[in-house]
């Protein structure tokens, strides 16, 4: 992949930043945020995010310890990266009568002693383009870019 420009996007109230690539564009839909160049076939990306108030202490440990007790299912991968903690699959579907695989990566971090989030990224392709090295370079770009995600504990109300 070329040398590439990347902008920092600050979303849901600045509780959660990543790096995009300059030339996409930002929308959002159903309160979650879609990224994709302009007039793109092929190649969407979207951030979610979940603020988990605990009762109790909330930790690194506590979140490491929710994301690894999910159901296991064949494929995903788990890692840490710096403060963050990852969980990484693939899902192909059938979208509109259109094959499409989705990647996912949910990050999980833990902002302040009394607050756990997740961010939820995903990046939807088309089945053809699998596999291609543009797709691929896209991917291992994303899932560095994803999983150095910063957060931001959100204020008390």
């Amino acid at each position: 992949m070329k040398q590439m420009t990347l902008d920092r996007v600050f979303t849901f109230g600045d509780k959660l930043s990543f790096l995009i690539p300059h030339d996409w564009i930002e929308e959002e839909e159903d309160g979650n945020y879609l990224y994709h160049l302009p007039k793109c076939r092929s190649g969407w990306f979207r951030a979610s995010l979940f603020t988990l108030k605990s009762t109790g202490m909330a930790s690194r440990q506590r979140i490491v310890h929710e994301m690894r007790s999910d159901p296991e299912e064949e494929g995903r991968e788990f890692f840490e990266a710096g403060d963050n903690v990852v969980e990484a699959w693939v899902n192909h579907t059938t979208q509109d009568g259109v094959d499409i695989a989705v990647y996912y990566w949910a990050v999980g971090n833990c902002p302040s002693s009394n607050a756990q989030m997740k961010a939820l990224f995903s990046y939807t392709v088309l089945e053809e383009d699998v596999g291609k090295p543009e797709t691929d370079a896209m991917l291992q770009l994303l899932e560095e870019l994803t999983s150095t995600a910063q957060f931001k504990a959100p204020t008390p109300s």
